[in-house]
């Protein structure tokens, strides 16, 4: 599965739907609705992150998802060119 976005929280519902589909048409993957859901929220969580904070909400950037199956395990990444976060600069 390849798909690329728009940095925009409008754009979350269309991924949203392609990680769903991709998980539930892919053979060999445990396809329980709790896991699905669990695997969609992670992603829609990381994407919010990348748009709000990397991105800082500019909306002329985008973000590629990538979904394969690597034996039977789904990997999804996610690609952008947002400022990374640094640990280091969080209060402890």
């Amino acid at each position: 599965m390849e798909l690329e976005i728009k940095n925009n929280l409008n754009e979350l519902g269309k991924v949203r739907k392609s990680i769903r589909d991709f998980c539930f048409e892919t053979e060999k993957f445990d396809q329980s609705d709790s896991r699905v859901d669990m695997i969609e929220l992670g992603i829609h969580e990381l994407l919010v992150n990348i748009i709000r904070h990397a991105y800082k909400m500019e909306s002329d950037k985008s973000i590629r998802i990538s979904g394969r199956l690597v034996s039977n395990q789904i990997i999804f990444e996610l690609f952008d060119h947002g400022i990374s976060f640094n640990c280091k600069t969080v209060p402890q």
